[in-house]
C-alpha cells in the first residue's frame, strides 16, 4: 500500500489531467464550431455624368456557408438600392458618393463595406462665329469651351458646306463658305477624363444666293 502522500499526489494528477483533457476537448468542439464571417468587396470605375456605374461585387464566401443575399445602398443614384449581385446604377449629379455593399451568407452571418465611387462632370462646349453676305462668305470660330474638373485636351470641328469642313484643334482657321445658303457648324470637346460634350448652333452663316 502506498504512503499516504504519495496515494493523494496521485489523485491529484488525475484530477489534472482530466481537467487538462476537458479543456482540450472544449477548444477542439469551439474551433469545429466556430464560423467565419463573409468578406464584403466591390470595385467600380469613374464614369463621366449620365454615363452607367457598373459595380462588380468581389466578396468571399467563407467555407461550406455560401453568400445567399446582396444589399446595395447607392444614394444619388437611380437606381438607389439593390439586390442584385452586380448593379449598375447611374447618377444625376457629378462628384463623391458613397456606396454601401452588405452581404450575407446562408447561415445569417453578414459583412458590409463602404467605398466612394467617382462621377466626373462633363465639359461645355461653346464657341462663336458668323457670317452672311455674297459667297465667299469667311467666318473665325472661337472656342469659349470650359470645363471644371481636368482641362479640355481635344476640340472636334464640323462645318457642313464650308472649307475646310472640319478640324481638330482648339481654334480653326477662317472657314470660307462658297455656295448660297444657311449652314451651321457643331462642337465636340473632350476632356482629360475622357467626358465629352456637343454644341451645334444653326445657322452660324448665311450666304445669299
Amino acid at each position: 500500500m502506498l504512503p499516504y502522500n504519495k496515494h493523494k499526489e496521485i489523485i491529484t494528477i488525475k484530477k489534472l489531467m482530466k481537467i487538462k483533457s476537458l479543456i482540450i476537448s472544449l477548444a477542439i468542439c469551439g474551433i469545429a464550431n466556430a464560423q467565419t464571417h463573409p468578406t464584403a468587396a466591390f470595385t467600380s470605375s469613374a464614369v463621366c455624368l449620365g454615363s452607367p456605374t457598373q459595380f462588380t461585387n468581389n466578396s468571399i464566401a467563407a467555407s461550406g456557408d455560401p453568400i445567399a443575399s446582396y444589399h446595395w445602398e447607392i444614394p444619388g443614384g437611380i437606381p438607389s438600392t439593390s439586390s442584385i449581385q452586380n448593379p449598375i446604377t447611374t447618377y444625376s449629379t457629378a462628384g463623391t458618393h458613397t456606396v454601401t455593399l452588405v452581404v450575407t451568407s446562408q447561415s445569417g452571418l453578414k459583412d458590409s463595406i463602404l467605398q466612394s465611387v467617382m462621377v466626373y462632370s462633363l465639359p461645355v462646349a461653346g464657341f462663336n462665329g458668323s457670317g452672311t453676305g455674297c459667297a465667299p462668305v469667311c467666318v473665325n470660330y472661337n472656342d469659349l469651351s470650359t470645363s471644371t474638373i481636368g482641362s479640355i485636351t481635344y476640340w472636334a470641328w464640323s462645318f457642313p458646306n464650308g472649307s475646310p469642313s472640319s478640324y481638330t484643334s482648339q481654334n480653326p482657321p477662317t472657314i470660307c463658305y462658297n455656295t448660297a445658303g444657311s449652314f451651321g457648324a457643331t462642337l465636340t470637346v473632350t476632356s482629360s477624363f475622357g467626358c465629352k460634350d456637343t454644341l451645334t448652333i444653326q445657322p452660324t452663316v448665311t450666304v445669299n444666293a
